[in-house]
């Protein structure tokens, strides 16, 4: 990604949701488990943020 010039990781919803594009979430408050939750996201952050890019989560 970083060869191509990008810098910003574009993520679509990771609340939980009935549906799999998750954009009538049930809750805003917590990472969908079925995306390993939590610490999971916590580590793609920091990951992203190590690199020195942007990370944009709707």
């Amino acid at each position: 990604m970083a060869s191509l010039g990008a810098d910003t990781l574009w993520l679509t919803p990771v609340f939980p949701a009935r549906s799999n594009h998750r954009y009538n979430a049930s809750a805003f408050d917590r990472i969908d488990p079925l995306l390993s939750g939590e610490p999971a996201y916590r580590d793609l952050i920091d990951a992203v943020h190590a690199r020195g890019w942007r990370i944009l989560a709707i």
